[in-house]
């Protein structure tokens, strides 16, 4: 049955699709593309197993569509609404979703976070409520959101942090210590023995 009508469902799915995600989208369009897609599952008896196995591929598909035509990666919310469209068409849960969502949306919900901490590393109070609608637009579970956050501060501090080691090394370890721990080569230090160089710096 798969092999002698599927090539039909999958015409009828992706054609719904081009169209849901296009720029005519409203729910009568969601409608009238149901009752094509549901009269060719009628006709051809298909089930609705073969309906959810080519669904989950190609609302991924439509994401990543929707992510590509969107500049800031950040969809409107019109678009989101049709994406919402084309699940309820494709007959998938919103949790049959979420791994295509973290998939496509997750870096551009890190990417806020980390917008969002500047340069301190701390996300201010006014930043908070806005990731919260954020991920709710992405469709980014908060678990995931959860995630995608700590990813976020370890990118963000690893490097502060590093920074300050190499500053508080400088300061409190002489120039043989540094070269030890680093295994590098910084010079002699001039003032060592206690001999002051015959040139500024110890230059002659």
């Amino acid at each position: 049955m798969k092999a002698q009508f599927g090539p039909e469902l999958m015409k009828a799915l992706q054609v719904a699709t081009n169209e849901i995600i296009g720029d005519d989208y409203t729910p009568e369009l969601v409608t009238n593309l149901k009752e094509k897609v549901d009269k060719v599952i009628s006709d051809y008896r298909l089930s609705d197993s073969l309906v959810l196995e080519y669904g989950a591929n190609l609302y991924l598909k439509a994401v990543g569509v929707v992510s590509q035509n969107t500049p800031s990666g950040i969809p409107s919310k019109e678009k989101m609404e049709a994406l919402d469209g084309l699940r309820s068409l494709l007959r998938l849960s919103k949790e049959d979703t979420y791994p295509a969502h973290l998939e496509v949306f997750g870096e551009v919900y890190k990417r806020s976070v980390l917008e969002a901490m500047g340069p301190t590393g701390v996300i201010r109070p006014e930043f908070r409520e806005p990731l919260v609608d954020l991920r709710a637009r992405l469709g980014v579970t908060e678990d995931a959101a959860r995630q995608l956050f700590l990813d976020a501060v370890k990118e963000r501090m690893v490097p502060m942090v590093e920074d300050l080691v190499l500053e508080l090394e400088r300061t409190m370890l002489n120039q043989q210590q540094l070269a030890q721990k680093r295994q590098k080569d910084f010079g002699e230090d001039v003032f060592k023995s206690g001999r002051s160089g015959a040139g500024k710096l110890g230059i002659g």
